[in-house]
């Protein structure tokens, strides 16, 4: 499916990318560390890789971390790089080059894909019921908007949380087709959402160099 601009604009104007992630808020000491040495990063290990060109790195002054930009398929992905302190020749080394990272998001996410949101899309009958899509928009440079394909779960910790962990399909198109791990901090009580189904949230996206 080719992800059709305007609804895009339309789906960010909204304010559906307003959403932020609870599982962040509840970890600010690693938004506001001032250093890398200090940041609480997350840590979690995934099997994912995506391929792309590593465009450029930076300092997010705003968060005091450390971000990088994938390239992909016509795309531009920033993400936290949370090796960075301990990859930094590698990272440097690779800037404008084909290169390989595990990334990986800490999420929201609810029931339902662009149906459960067509009051926030014009034209929401002519865009198909099963688009996935993947939009920056947020409080921070690696901040998203996530219409998405759950394909498996599985349980991990960060910390003394514990979190689900959604494989999901969150781009599709004749480009290119992504899928990334999304997770999500499980409160007392939450149930997980199924297999093969559809959700849609806010993701921060962060990576490392496998």
């Amino acid at each position: 499916m080719e992800v059709v601009l305007p609804v895009v604009l339309l789906l960010v104007l909204g304010g559906f990318g307003a959403l932020v992630a609870r599982s962040v808020k509840r970890r600010k000491d690693f938004l506001t560390s001032p250093l890398l040495g200090e940041a609480e990063l997350p840590d979690l290990v995934t099997d994912q890789r995506v391929t792309g060109t590593l465009r450029r790195l930076w300092r997010d002054p705003k968060q005091g971390l450390p971000l990088a930009e994938l390239g992909l398929a016509g795309r531009n992905l920033p993400f936290c790089a949370t090796d960075l302190a301990t990859e930094g020749e590698r990272y440097k080394t690779a800037v404008g080059k084909p290169t390989t990272l595990a990334l990986y998001g800490l999420a929201t996410l609810a029931p339902g894909g662009i149906e459960a949101m067509k009051e926030q899309i014009r034209d929401a009958d002519k865009v198909p019921a099963d688009s996935v899509l993947l939009v920056r928009e947020g409080e921070l440079e690696n901040d998203y908007v996530v219409i998405c394909r759950l394909l498996s779960q599985r349980e991990a910790l960060w910390g003394e949380l514990p979190l689900v962990v959604y494989r999901a399909q969150v781009l599709r198109s004749p480009e290119l087709s992504l899928e990334l791990e999304l997770a999500v901090v499980r409160q007392d009580g939450d149930t997980t959402l199924p297999d093969n189904s559809l959700a849609h949230g806010s993701v921060r996206l962060f990576g490392y160099l496998p």
